[in-house]
C-alpha cells in the first residue's frame, strides 16, 4: 500500500468567510475519497490566518484523527514556497512517505481521483510529478469545464456536482506533459530537489513551475493524467495569500526568467503555461 502524505497550506482571512467554507469542503472531500485507501497522513499548516473561526476549526480537525492529521501554525506568513517546504520537513522527520500531494483549500475532490495518479507513478519510475485534469469554478480556456459551486450552500450538493462533472471528463488517454494542482510528487524526487526555491521575492506564483523545471533538468518527467479530474477554484487560494498577488506574479515571473533564461519560457509554453499569455490574463484581472 502506497504511503501518501497530503500537504495542505491554509491562509484564511477574517474579511472573507468563504475561505473557511472552502477549507471545509476541501478537507471533507479529501477524506471522503480514494485518498484514504492509501496509508495516508495530512500535514496542515495554518499560514498566519486572520480568521478566528478557522483556528477553532483547525483545533477540532486535529482532534478528529490525531495520528494521521497533524495541524501546525505559523504566526508569520511564510508564503507558498516556505510553507510547503515546512510541511514537507515534518514528513521527512516524522513519517517517510512514498508520495506527497500538495493541496489548496479551493479544491473539491470526487470519490475517485488519486488512483490514476498513483498508477501513472507506478508505471514510470522516472515520473516525478503527475497532476489531474481540472474543472474550474469560472471559465478558463485550458480547463475541462466550468462548474459553479455554492460555498454558502450544502457540501453534499457541491460534491455531487463535482462527482458528476468528473465522471464526464475522465478518459483513458495517455498521460501528457503538463502541470496543475493538486500535484502528486514522488518523495525521492523532492529529496533530490530540496523542495521549492525559498529565495523567490514574491510569496506566491511560479514556485511550482520553477520546481518542476528543475526536476525536468534532473531527468524527471512532469505529466498530467486525463484519468484523474479535480475541481479547483482557480486563483481563489492565491488572492487570499497577499494584498497584491499580481505584484507577486510579476516578481516571481522575472525571478524565473533571470534564473533559468529562455529555456524556462520555452518549457512553460510546452506545458501550456505560456508566460506572456498567462501574464495577460493576470493583468486583465488586476
Amino acid at each position: 500500500m502506497a504511503r501518501v502524505g497530503a500537504n495542505l497550506l491554509i491562509r484564511n482571512l477574517a474579511e472573507q468567510p468563504l475561505h473557511l467554507r472552502a477549507t471545509q469542503f476541501a478537507m471533507e472531500s479529501l477524506v471522503d475519497s480514494d485518498f484514504t485507501e492509501t496509508d495516508w497522513r495530512v500535514q496542515v499548516l495554518d499560514d498566519a490566518s486572520t480568521c478566528l473561526a478557522t483556528k477553532t476549526y483547525l483545533a477540532e480537525l486535529g482532534r478528529t484523527d490525531p495520528e494521521r492529521i497533524k495541524v501546525s501554525t505559523s504566526e508569520e506568513q511564510l508564503g507558498i514556497a516556505r510553507g510547503r517546504n515546512a510541511a514537507n520537513r515534518w514528513f521527512a522527520k516524522e513519517w517517510q512517505p512514498d508520495y506527497v500531494v500538495e493541496l489548496h483549500t479551493d479544491h473539491v475532490f470526487p470519490s475517485y481521483w488519486l488512483r490514476p495518479l498513483l498508477e501513472a507513478m507506478e508505471a514510470n519510475p522516472r515520473l516525478g510529478i503527475v497532476s489531474p485534469m481540472l474543472l474550474t469554478g469560472r471559465p478558463m480556456g485550458w480547463s475541462s469545464e466550468c462548474v459553479a459551486l455554492n460555498y454558502a450552500g450544502e457540501y453534499g450538493e457541491a460534491r455531487a456536482a463535482v462527482e458528476a462533472a468528473a465522471a464526464r471528463h475522465r478518459s483513458n488517454r495517455a498521460v501528457r506533459p503538463g502541470l496543475t494542482h493538486p500535484a502528486l510528487k514522488r518523495w525521492r524526487m523532492l529529496q533530490e530537489l530540496g523542495g521549492y526555491a525559498e529565495d523567490m521575492p514574491g510569496l506566491q506564483n511560479f514556485e511550482d513551475t520553477e520546481e518542476a523545471y528543475r526536476a525536468m533538468q534532473l531527468g524527471w518527467e512532469v505529466r498530467i493524467s486525463p484519468g484523474s479530474v479535480v475541481w479547483h477554484w482557480y486563483a481563489f487560494s492565491r488572492t487570499r495569500a497577499t494584498p497584491d498577488h499580481h505584484a507577486d506574479y510579476i516578481l516571481n515571473r522575472n525571478y524565473c526568467k533571470e534564473k533559468h533564461g529562455s529555456g524556462f519560457e520555452r518549457w512553460c509554453e510546452e506545458l501550456g503555461r505560456d508566460m506572456d499569455a498567462v501574464y495577460s490574463r493576470e493583468e486583465a484581472r488586476a
